[in-house]
């Protein structure tokens, strides 16, 4: 199946024997920095198995930090243009 709305297409494969299971997703997305196309694959469906409480369970790294509020910087740099503390108060990345 195809569908297509404002900033992409995209296109649902189904099965055509047995359950109509998704196989295949595939979003075309076209900006003003060219087109990106996503694809994902899916198999071994599953249905109606118990499902492992552990694999819904995060457990951060020992080094991790929590923060309220997070805002990407320039692609690649790895740095937070900027930080807002909760006081209101503004720091620049590391």
């Amino acid at each position: 199946m195809r569908f297509s709305q404002d900033g992409f297409d995209w296109e649902m494969w189904v099965a055509a024997e047995g359950k109509p299971f998704i196989l295949r997703m595939i979003r075309i997305a076209e900006g003003d920095n060219g087109k990106v196309t996503t694809t994902e694959t899916y198999k071994n469906w599953k249905i109606d198995e118990p499902v492992n409480k552990q694999s819904f369970v995060f457990s951060a790294p020992k080094d991790a930090k929590k923060v309220d509020e997070f805002e990407q910087g320039p692609a690649g740099t790895g740095v937070a243009p900027v930080i807002h503390a909760p006081s209101g108060r503004t720091a620049s990345g590391p």
